[in-house]
């Protein structure tokens, strides 16, 4: 493992907004991002990828995500198209990764899902935790709550919430479903 942070894009306005949060950790770690976007030329079931997607579809579509990126910290970024399905596209970049980070939902077409069926799996599978950035943000001191599975893992993802959001003076509050 190493301390790359993965973010999974898709040309969402779930996954742009991931992207600026990973950008900004990465800058506060001192850590690269690995821009992955997952590709298939017979598309996805149940988005709006469309069939006969190629790669360099995949490439202008990233090139369009870092461009929304500031300048100062483009030279963070590994732009990586990955032909695959996104669950097994994003848990392989997980597994050499510190941190996976994902858009609450993606172009999937269930709407009013507070996480996409993408997002909700990489949480419950990805080998290193995951931040799930809410579109809208989570507005600070509202009192928001964020429950998590109770897993054995529930414990270290409380504590990566806490000291991470206490890092960038964000307000969290985490608690276990019983």
């Amino acid at each position: 493992m190493n301390s790359d942070i993965v973010v999974g894009i898709d040309g969402s306005q779930h996954s742009v907004a991931a992207l600026a949060w990973a950008v900004d950790e990465a800058h506060l770690r001192g850590a690269r991002v690995r821009v992955v976007l997952c590709w298939s030329y017979l598309g996805i079931g149940g988005s709006d990828q469309p069939v006969g997607t190629t790669e360099e579809d995949a490439k202008a579509t990233l090139d369009a995500a870092a461009a929304v990126v500031p300048q100062d910290r483009r030279d963070l970024l590994d732009l990586v198209p990955v032909n695959d399905l996104p669950i097994p596209g994003l848990l392989g970049q997980a597994a050499s990764a510190a941190l996976v980070v994902v858009g609450s939902r993606g172009r999937g077409g269930v709407k009013g899902l507070v996480l996409g069926s993408v997002s909700r799996t990489i949480v419950e599978r990805s080998p290193v935790p995951v931040v799930v950035i809410p579109t809208p943000p989570v507005r600070r001191g509202r009192g928001d709550r964020q429950e998590l599975p109770k897993s054995p893992g529930s414990s270290v993802a409380g504590f990566y919430s806490f000291f991470y959001s206490a890092r960038r003076y964000e307000a969290v509050a985490v608690g276990t479903r019983r």
